[in-house]
Order: structure tokens, then C-alpha cells, then sequence
């Protein structure tokens, strides 16, 4: 993931209607009230290797967003996917196992989503 894309998937952010706040997140307010909130963040992910057995994994870097939703009142971070140690177990749940997933969503993923959704309105 390079700079460029991350730079992009924040133009799409802004150009979508999220303002830049000053310590760089990216919040979307409703009524004048903040409701979503995008952070650049940088990280890793555990991948499975192909063919492996007993499964083994390999960690990569990931360059992105951690996103963020209100709930009473307060900032609740948005899992992006279930880790892939932890992508065979059932009943996993955010609240009770937040451990088992990752929270940075790639820069890449921010971009499509959000240059599609303001091409849509175009």
C-alpha cells in the first residue's frame, strides 16, 4: 500500500462530506453531531499460507483506516474482518471477543468505497 492511495481514500473521504479534523481522523456529523470517524492508521494482519497444514500464517503490513461509530457517546471502534487465526470459529462477536478481529481497513478498501460513492452522486 503506498502514500498516494492512502492520500486518495482521504480526498474520497472529505469529498464525501467527512470533515478533517485537526488531529487528522475524518468525522461525518448528522445534525450537527459527529456520528462516524475514520483514522489513519498503520498495522498488521496474520494471513494464512496456502497449502500449509497444520495452517500457518505469516504477518503483512496493512496501511489504512480504523473506523469508528457513536455509541453512548462514545467512540466504538468498527471491526474491518474477522482475524484469520480466529476465521474458522463460529459465535465470534465484537463485544465478547474483540481479539479475534482486525480493525485497520486497507487504504485500497476506503478508496473504492468511497470514490464510487461520490462518482454515484455525480
Amino acid at each position: 500500500m503506498d502514500d498516494d492511495t492512502k492520500a486518495q481514500a482521504a480526498t474520497a473521504l472529505v469529498e464525501f462530506g467527512y470533515t478533517l479534523e485537526p488531529d487528522g481522523s475524518f468525522v461525518k456529523y448528522k445534525a450537527d453531531r459527529p456520528r462516524e470517524k475514520w483514522e489513519p492508521a498503520e498495522g498488521s494482519y496474520d494471513v494464512a499460507i496456502d497449502g500449509t497444514s497444520p495452517v500457518e500464517y505469516e504477518t503483512v503490513p496493512v496501511s489504512g483506516f480504523r473506523r469508528f461509530t457513536r455509541d453512548d457517546g462514545k467512540w466504538a471502534p468498527v471491526a474491518y474482518t474477522v482475524s484469520a487465526r480466529w476465521s474458522k470459529v463460529a459465535g465470534l462477536t465484537v463485544e465478547e471477543h474483540p481479539e479475534c478481529f482486525d480493525y485497520i481497513y486497507p487504504a485500497d478498501y476506503v478508496l473504492n468505497v468511497y470514490a464510487t460513492a461520490v462518482a454515484a452522486r455525480e
